[in-house]
């Protein structure tokens, strides 16, 4: 019979799943926006999501760098 830690110790692992399964999800990108998503403030190129190729580069690599980070 599960005693009062191993009922606590189950409730945080479900927690910390669940925590773990929302952080790998994508975000939904807008279909219009109104500034480059590499946060530099500009209006995005017609039909793009960034303002230049540099942004889409730099933002592009944080986005791996964070898939790797929560893929450990």
């Amino acid at each position: 019979m599960p005693d009062e830690i191993d009922i606590a110790n189950e409730h945080a692992e479900c927690i910390l799943n669940a925590q773990i399964a929302a952080a790998r999800v994508r975000p939904d990108i807008p279909k219009t926006l109104t500034h480059c998503l590499n946060g530099c403030g500009d209006a995005p190129a017609l039909g793009s999501h960034y303002c230049c190729p540099d942004c889409a580069q730099d933002h592009e690599g944080r986005m791996r760098v964070r898939q790797r980070q929560v893929a450990r």
